[in-house]
């Protein structure tokens, strides 16, 4: 697998965690950042919906504890929901409904279905309280319980013990939605025929090596390569509402009013209903909320590039000692990108790009920004279908055949 490269050092970090390379790098691509028009109206949109320009993908199918912050790594098999590992490794009040005093059932909701249960500061009582800091989240958080729980009522038709209920609903949800980001979601990011020819490969188990590779480098790089430059500056977030921004009206942490539900069906294309909202192109440029993300995300900063997003991510990506975009481009024998197409000349850099950046740019010199390219397409298809092939209870480990027997936004209606 792609992931491997990194655990065997094939390629050498960019730097050595200098200061000082960190300062010129994140200088020259800010001061083009900083240089590109700031859209507040409608950006540059693509035919994936919405949905695909945030980290849901991620959230929902990395380990238990992870993403990891720099060098910290996880071991815990992949592709296992955070929803149900940190709601079932801890029965915390009120997170469960019972069938008998200690057999779990379903998930408890409040009575309109509009928002998460919270206790009386506000906070939402799950598992992991990383699934509130952020509106979109929380809801799609809140959407999985739905569809868990109208599992559940399936599985209790088909008259199986009470105790295996919950796993078996879970089993269900999990592969529903395994299935669904490998023949739907990855295909519409990096083009049929990369993810054909990645899912052509039989089940690799990742070796315990490699897995940490995954979590501490890898994951991290996922999660930021590509999502932020799709994010849009607003959202409609339902039919009887206007588009509102995505800071700081979307902001976490606080009860969501009903007016603020999320219609799904404007963020996933589904058959019948009206067309989703278009993700931004993947062409490098951020829109302003990101650029300037407000205190409440950030914190004080006494560093003012601190605020912009681009300039986090890539001092993530340094942090974990990734290649650079030109190293991966070469070792999966793709040509590099011209310093004119990367774009930051101008600015003085003379080095090689950082990965994330280079994602970027590569998928709007390769693919008009419309999906990933050679480079980023590759690490996004390993990762993605390394991670649910290490998964010892996925469906491709288990019946490879199987197909989707329902359609998950039928299982989570707008409230």
């Amino acid at each position: 697998m792609l992931g491997c490269f990194l655990s065997y050092r094939r390629f050498r970090p960019m730097s050595n965690f200098c200061t000082r390379w960190v300062e010129q790098v994140v200088s020259a691509i800010a001061a083009t950042l900083r240089s590109l028009p700031i859209r507040w109206g409608t950006p540059p949109q693509v035919g994936l919906s919405s949905v695909n320009s945030w980290r849901m993908i991620l959230r929902l199918t990395a380990p238990p504890c992870g993403p990891m912050p720099l060098r910290r790594t996880c071991t815990i098999p992949a592709a296992h929901n955070l929803i149900w590992n940190a709601c079932t490794a801890m029965d915390r009040p009120g997170i469960h409904s019972y069938s008998s005093v200690t057999i779990r059932r379903s998930f408890c909701l409040v009575r309109d279905g509009a928002d998460l249960q919270r206790n009386a500061e506000g906070i939402a009582i799950i598992g992991d309280p990383r699934n509130d800091s952020h509106l979109l989240v929380s809801q799609l958080h809140l959407a999985m319980l739905k569809a868990h729980n109208a599992f559940v009522d399936e599985v209790r038709l088909t008259g199986l013990a009470n105790e295996r209920v919950f796993d078996e609903a879970a089993r269900q949800l999990r592969w529903h939605y395994q299935w669904l980001v490998l023949n739907e979601f990855l295909p519409a990011l990096v083009g049929q025929e990369l993810a054909s020819q990645v899912l052509r490969r039989r089940p690799t188990v990742v070796s315990s090596y490699a897995r940490r590779i995954y979590s501490a480098r890898v994951l991290p790089m996922l999660l930021i390569a590509y999502g932020h430059s799709q994010i849009r500056h607003r959202y409609q977030l339902n039919l009887q509402s206007d588009p509102v921004p995505l800071f700081p009206d979307l902001l976490g942490f606080r009860p969501v009013p009903r007016e603020r539900t999320v219609d799904w069906t404007l963020f996933f294309d589904a058959p019948g209903d009206t067309k989703a909202q278009r993700s931004k192109k993947i062409d490098g440029k951020l829109v302003r909320a990101l650029i300037e993300l407000p205190v409440a995300v950030t914190g004080e900063c006494e560093i003012e590039d601190y605020h912009s997003l681009a300039v986090r991510d890539l001092q993530r990506g340094q942090g974990v000692g990734l290649p650079s975009g030109e190293a991966v481009a070469r070792y999966i024998g793709s040509v590099p990108l011209s310093a004119g197409q990367v774009g930051i000349a101008p600015t003085g850099w003379t080095g090689e790009t950082p990965l994330w950046y280079y994602i970027l740019r590569e998928a709007d010199a390769c693919t008009g920004g419309h999906r990933l390219g050679p480079v980023g397409g590759r690490i996004v298809a390993d990762v993605l279908v390394g991670l649910i092939d290490a998964d010892v209870t996925s469906f491709r480990r288990n019946s490879r055949d199987w197909r989707p027997q329902k359609r998950l936004l039928n299982c989570s209606p707008p409230s």
